[in-house]
């Protein structure tokens, strides 16, 4: 069996995309830039309660993101 087909897909919502909303707004009040797909892919882990292993330090600026960085 290959790895990929070992990885459950998880879909982008409703839910996600308010979630995304929230983020991209606090980040700009806060003045931070973080691109539109990083935004969504924080959005979908926030709402799966899932951690995000990532080398993109683009990550470490959104609030409630579970994240590991390597």
């Amino acid at each position: 069996m290959r790895l990929l087909d070992r990885l459950e897909i998880l879909p982008f919502t409703l839910t996600s995309a308010k979630i995304a909303a929230d983020i991209e707004h606090k980040l700009r009040r806060k003045g931070k830039a973080v691109s539109l797909i990083e935004i969504l892919i924080a959005a979908v882990a926030i709402e799966n309660q899932s951690k995000l292993v990532t080398r993109d330090r683009g990550y470490e600026n959104i609030d409630d993101l579970e994240v590991e960085f390597y």
